[in-house]
């Protein structure tokens, strides 16, 4: 029979010069841009579509800042364009906005849309509203490294200290662009008036404060057109320095230092930033962009070696650090093809029982891998975790061409031929056969990342699809030109020895399959039997949205009752400060940062274990062990996890309607029916389980008329007592600062102070106390307000054990189901529930078009329409083995194992495309059906078993949970394709050539029906 032959391994063996010249220049130039291209955490390029604002406000109650501040924000973000939801939060501090674009929005011209909403909006706020941040998600702009930092002595001003010894040697840093630091009081101006000057000279606080507006702004009027041209146009009143405001005239002949003193002081806002139980800072510092991050991280250490060592007072401890998340990483990849070249080795040498030759063959490995990364570094791509990502999954599989191809040449030489000839004539064999192998295995990324419903994944699927493609490519190029050339060189022997234990194995299996085909019908029954076994495991695996990452840290959160007072907030964490330094070297912890007010809310420590070469617990052991010890005081309540969550899972229901007072109602009905649901641990209404208290006070009208007092002078009048008045900002060394008036005396803290206030009368006469002009109250109120695009909404937490959201989903659904709401309310399943049910959409549209996108590429090389019908069959007995191994080690279905399935179809196809191919090759030299596909499948049982072995063992690491990039591991993933490539390599053998005859029975069956002459 005519044998096919390639021009590649041909040319290959005939220019022998050639092809030595290009595999050293591979190896020079991919080692260079190795050292050369540019490491980061997260790829460059695209930003998700969102924003994120943020409006500080001095303290007050949430409600006040839904209505004056949320509601008019709200308002103008929603007329920005591509706009599709806008998610409201109003606390007692400030107000945020999460700002939602639809997919393709570009995301430059949307943040200056937002921004020019703001700028338009910012004057109609209340004078306590901050200048607001606009907050947009850039790779490049996230931290390098998290720095804990704190003062071994606290002689002299401490926030100096820090900025001397420690911010500014970093700032100076070439690799540095800017460093930021939390924990640092902030300067403020303080106006503190004395009442009895005051009072001597005549002047009330409202008229100091309209003094101070009046005559310290700046005002953008417009502009003016003149002869030359258009200027913008602006009125300043602005107080240059303290001394004019000291000076500021305040009534005939009375200056503001007459009857108030002028302060700078650091201001106490109440936010607690400590290390390790001591005050102290936070330090977040970024890196140039054009700077290598490994290289920036190195620098930065050693800085902080230098200004941090054990003569210097400052301490510094790494919470985080890009750099060594890279490394982690690149070391993880490195032992991940390490050990997936060593498998591959021992299993090569078993069927090859030949050094050299195996040796050449598991070259494929790091060959294949520098030719990506030179491909990579000359279009721009950096070595980033989603990359990275894409060439570890690319190490199980670099090496199954020049397995084929090996495998081919080796048979030749068993049938006698020289190595000259056996070379291209075996390469040239399978030629064929790898290109549609490969090939199937790179089209299965295109659904991915053309066709996703989200450019956000898009994005990052081409990000790890793009070094899979490039490296499977250079896998083929590899084995059709520099393997058949290898083994010329390497190969002298004039014969080869054989495998007893494979020629076994083959001559069982040729038995079986013949068997097999003389009983289709019972064959085909067992094998339908087998695949309907898939229900059990698909039925009861766990389904999951969550990827659990190996941290290093533990996160302990609390919660207060709403009337506990920040004193006594610190009381108990300095209680609970003391148990973890007490036990800090029974937990393995290396240090620990607590953070408190502002943003961070109530307090939550975050401890840092040793590394995990060091520890003799994993994280789970520590977690337990300090759930077993640690204390729970009264008034109080602690939950380890992230951010909402606790340990146990948390899901959510929101309820969204026109008011929130009828939202909580609906909560708490709704909290009723979740609590029913087995192993629920706890329903929260809200932020907390108890909604917030406050005082709230109720002008008498009637006697304010008569006395002419307003209720707007009586809560002018509270809000003096408790905060002062903030008046606009002042410049002070160079920089604006706030600008506070406020009593020289101690502030107001009690009720019966503030109730004893006099509020005096416009009409003349004594002032009455404000406990005879309004009536207070203690009324409930909230924590905090949320909003969804214009309407109240309330969010329902649901804390429970189990991690099985698809059974969760349907109870929670059971029990909303008789629920019956008013007009204009609905309750649904929170963002979880939405983000995973979108997921297996998302899934089963890339499954169904990478199975089309295989079938079409298989019809186009094989040009076939029947073919790739056959060899389709192979990708459902993939999905056996996936789930069962899922079900059987008890790992859940979640991102990374959907990730695995959809490069299960082009990987599971190769073995089928390699049996069929050889059959077309045999039936083409007019040998018997039968006999083709018994012979074709004894000689190609090799070559499947040992790509499918290779593939196996790079994956064990990934399976075994030891493998991971930026702290995820890849155990789902790498047992997804594990159990798939064990039960698609068993049934395919036997599924493949059953169908072939079935479908080539069908097709005669039409031909002889349709086309027979007729009578």
């Amino acid at each position: 029979m005519k044998e096919p032959n390639f021009f590649l391994p041909a040319l290959a063996v005939r220019r022998p010069v050639t092809v030595a010249m290009l595999l050293v220049a591979s190896i020079v130039i991919g080692a260079i841009t190795l050292s050369r291209i540019t490491l980061q955490l997260l790829p460059s390029g695209f930003t998700p579509p969102f924003l994120y604002v943020t409006v500080p406000t001095v303290p007050t109650t949430p409600a006040d800042v839904e209505r004056e501040i949320v509601r008019p924000v709200e308002s103008i973000l929603r007329t920005v364009r591509n706009v599709q939801r806008v998610r409201s939060r109003a606390e007692t501090t400030d107000a945020s906005f999460a700002i939602q674009f639809v997919d393709g929005t570009d995301m430059t011209n949307a943040y200056n849309q937002v921004r020019d909403r703001l700028e338009r909006v910012q004057p109609e706020l209340p004078a306590e509203a901050q200048r607001f941040v606009i907050w947009k998600f850039d790779p490049d702009e996230d931290p390098l490294m998290f720095v804990g930092a704190k003062l071994r002595s606290n002689e002299g001003e401490p926030d100096v200290e820090i900025r001397q010894n420690l911010i500014q040697p970093l700032e100076r840093l070439p690799e540095v662009s800017r460093v930021d630091v939390m924990g640092l009081r902030p300067i403020e101006v303080v106006v503190e008036v004395d009442d009895k000057r005051a009072n001597a000279a005549g002047v009330s606080v409202a008229q100091l404060v309209q003094t101070l507006q009046d005559d310290n702004f700046t005002l953008a009027a417009g502009t003016v057109d003149q002869a030359d041209g258009r200027y913008p146009l602006r009125v300043l009143a602005k107080l240059e320095d303290l001394q004019d405001l000291r000076e500021l005239p305040i009534g005939p002949g009375i200056l503001l230092q007459d009857v108030a003193d002028v302060r700078v002081h650091r201001a106490n806002d109440r936010e607690i930033y400590r290390i390790d139980g001591q005050s102290g800072y936070i330090v977040a510092i970024y890196k140039e962009s054009q700077v290598n991050t490994v290289d920036a991280a190195r620098a930065i250490r050693d800085k902080l070696n230098e200004v941090s060592g054990p003569d210097k007072n400052v301490k510094a401890d790494v919470f985080f650090d890009q750099g060594e998340v890279i490394e982690g990483s690149l070391y993880n990849l490195a032992e991940t093809a390490f050990f997936g070249g060593l498998l591959a080795i021992i299993i090569l040498f078993f069927f090859l029982r030949r050094a050299r030759m195996t040796l050449v063959t598991a070259v494929a490995i790091p060959l294949s891998l520098l030719i990506t990364i030179t491909v990579m570094y000359f279009v721009g791509v950096t070595l980033n975790a989603l990359s990275l990502m894409g060439l570890m999954l690319s190490v199980g599989m670099v090496v199954d061409n020049s397995i084929v191809v090996t495998e081919a040449i080796q048979r030749r030489r068993m049938l006698g031929e020289p190595i000259a000839v056996a070379a291209p004539r075996g390469a040239g064999e399978v030629g064929l056969a790898i290109i549609v192998a490969t090939s199937t295995t790179i089209v299965v990324f295109l659904p991915m990342v053309l066709m996703s419903g989200s450019e956000t994944i898009r994005f990052y699927l081409g990000e790890i699809g793009f070094p899979v493609c490039i490296s499977l490519t250079a896998s083929l190029l590899v084995s059709l030109v520099f393997i058949p050339l290898a083994t010329t060189w390497i190969d002298t022997e004039t014969s080869v020895a054989t495998v007893p234990a494979v020629e076994k194995l083959q001559d069982l299996y040729a038995h079986s399959l013949s068997w097999c085909l003389h009983n289709r019908a019972t064959s085909t029954l067992f094998i339908t039997l087998c695949l309907a076994t898939l229900v059990i495991p698909f039925r009861n695996i766990k389904q999951t949205d969550k990827v659990e990452a190996n941290i290093n840290d533990v996160r302990i959160f609390f919660d207060f009752e709403s009337t506990t007072t920040y004193e006594e907030k610190v009381r108990l964490l300095d209680e609970y400060e003391k148990w973890v330094a007490e036990n800090a070297r029974d937990i393995e912890v290396r240090t620990w940062m607590t953070r408190m007010g502002g943003q961070w809310g109530n307090p939550q420590f975050r401890l840092f274990l040793e590394d995990a070469a060091e520890r003799e617990m994993s994280r789970e052991e520590v977690i337990e062990k300090i759930k077993d010890g640690f204390p729970t005081m009264p008034g109080s309540d602690w939950r380890i996890g992230w951010g909402g969550a606790g340990q146990e899972q948390s899901v959510t229901v929101d309820i969204e309607g026109p008011d929130t007072e009828r939202l909580t109602e609906i909560g708490n009905g709704v909290a009723l029916r979740l609590r029913r649901i087995p192993d629920v641990m706890n329903v929260l209404v809200g932020e907390d389980d108890a909604r917030a208290t406050e005082l709230r006070y109720t002008m008498d009208s009637d006697l304010g008329q008569r006395l002419g007092v307003s209720p707007l002078m009586v809560g002018g009048a509270i809000d003096y007592a408790l905060r002062g008045r903030r008046t606009g900002t002042i410049n002070y060394q160079g920089e604006d600062v706030p600008l506070w008036i406020r009593n020289k005396a101690d502030a107001t803290t009690t009720r019966a102070e503030l109730e004893n206030i006099a509020i005096p009368s416009p009409l003349g006469g004594p002032g009455l106390p404000i406990g005879i002009l309004a009536q207070g109250e203690v009324a409930p109120g909230y924590n905090e307000i949320s909003r969804v695009n214009g309407q109240a909404r309330l969010e329902i937490q649901v804390l429970t054990t189990r991690d099985d959201l698809k059974i969760l989903g349907e109870e929670i659904d059971r029990e909303l189901a008789g629920i019956e709401l008013p007009r204009g309310y609905n309750v649904r399943k929170g963002d979880r529930f939405l983000q995973l049910a979108q997921e297996a959409r998302d899934r089963q549209f890339a499954l169904g078009m990478a199975i089309i996108f295989v079938f079409l590429l298989m019809g186009i090389l094989f040009e076939s329409f029947v073919l790739p019908f056959v060899i389709i069959l192979s990708i459902p007995f993939a999905f056996l083995g996936t789930y069962w191994i899922l079900y059987a080690t008890g790992t859940p279905f979640d991102v990374m194992a959907g990730v695995g399935l959809i490069i299960l179809v082009g990987i599971v196809v190769n073995n089928a495309i390699v049996l069929v191919d050889r059959v077309n090759i045999m039936i083409r030299s007019s040998q018997d059906r039968h006999e083709a596909l018994v012979e074709a499948g004894r000689i190609r049982l090799r070559p499947i078993t040992m790509t499918a072995m290779t593939t196996i063992g790079g994956l064990i690491p990934m399976a075994i949970g030891a493998t991971e990039i930026v702290g995820v591991p890849y155990a789902p993933l790498g047992r997804t394709v594990i159990g798939g490539l064990i039960t698609a390599t068993i049934f395919t053998v036997y599924v493949v050539p059953i169908a072939y005859t079935l479908i080539d029975d069908l097709r005669n069956w039409f031909v002889d029906r349709f086309t027979s002459p007729s009578p």
